[in-house]
């Protein structure tokens, strides 16, 4: 069959088993990195697959309907994914572990011929194992969006612009799709944190610096500057950290299927603010299997939490 054929069904199967589409998502990718592992004609190792593949399957078991909900190509593909779980590991014991250049470099491949589905999972997998890579993160939306996955676009292109504030290319990106995804509360200031930190650390010492100068009675800088400038240290250093928090997004979910808030979390409750795919919205509360979003303009609600999927890729 063909790879980009097997692996969209193996995402159509998990999500109908009520797997979450991050966990699907991830599935899929290691199901692709597994079976390249354990059956290319080179001998490659996934890395860490093992103990990647082994927490996957327990999030599987844990976020499906139950195991007499799971349908066959459901608890099929989980027991292929078991059995390359124990290929992998023995792949790997004799090959060693792919790098992150390898993940890459097939992701390129796989893109080049067309197959998006698949180059998506191997970037998404990549920028996993490498989360600091604003290209791996960029790439994974970039094929993300060509295969039609809106919200998986906003997280790859949201995460590279976190990395890279001052990457217009990605922002340029993010202005393709349509919900707000670059709202008030996705906004990424063009800010780099490294020179927001170096001004901080600058400043500080050109205030002890003037400090100095005038305990030794040489040079002196007035007392208003040397505060002004501890003040603007103290400033920027604040800055960092709020910037550093805003960044990392924690609390941050792009919708990955539209629908509408609800007043408690129950289908039962009238729905209240409609959501659009690749909106991001910020998580304020879990309960059970749903979460209550607050949206920029202020809106709050509950919506079912496997139509979200974190910003943070985590």
């Amino acid at each position: 069959m063909h790879d980009l054929e097997r692996s969209d069904s193996a995402l159509r199967a998990l999500r109908r088993s009520g797997v979450s589409a991050e966990t699907a998502t991830r599935t899929v990718a290691i199901l692709v990195e597994l079976d390249e592992a354990s059956f290319a004609g080179e001998r490659r190792g996934a890395r860490d697959a093992a103990k990647r593949a082994a927490a996957l399957l327990r999030a599987v078991d844990a976020e499906a309907r139950g195991r007499d909900a799971l349908g066959d190509a459901a608890r099929t593909f989980v027991l292929t994914l078991g059995i390359l779980t124990l290929c992998a590991g023995i792949a790997h014991a004799a090959a060693g572990a792919d790098t992150t250049e390898d993940l890459f470099a097939r992701g390129v491949a796989s893109y080049d011929a067309g197959r998006y589905a698949e180059a998506a999972a191997l970037f998404d997998s990549t920028a996993h194992a490498s989360p600091r890579s604003a290209d791996a993160w960029a790439n994974a939306g970039t094929a993300a969006w060509t295969s039609a996955d809106t919200a998986g676009a906003v997280v790859g292109w949201q995460r590279a612009l976190r990395l890279e504030p001052l990457a217009g290319d990605v922002r340029d990106r993010l202005d393709l799709t349509p919900g707000p995804a670059r709202g008030a509360l996705a906004a990424v200031p063009p800010v780099p944190l490294e020179a927001l930190a170096a001004g901080a650390l600058a400043l500080w010492w050109l205030a002890w610096l003037g400090a100095a100068a005038r305990a030794l009675g040489g040079s002196r800088p007035s007392a208003r500057t040397i505060y002004a400038l501890h003040g603007l240290a103290v400033a920027a250093g604040v800055g960092y950290i709020l910037l550093d928090e805003h960044l990392a997004g924690v609390s941050l979910r792009v919708v990955v299927e539209p629908t509408r808030l609800h007043s408690e979390p129950s289908l039962a409750t009238e729905p209240g603010a409609a959501t659009r795919t690749g909106q991001v919205v910020r998580s304020a509360q879990r309960q059970g299997a749903w979460t209550r979003a607050v949206l920029e303009n202020g809106d709050d609600g509950w919506i079912e939490s496997d139509r979200l999927r974190a910003l943070t890729g985590d």
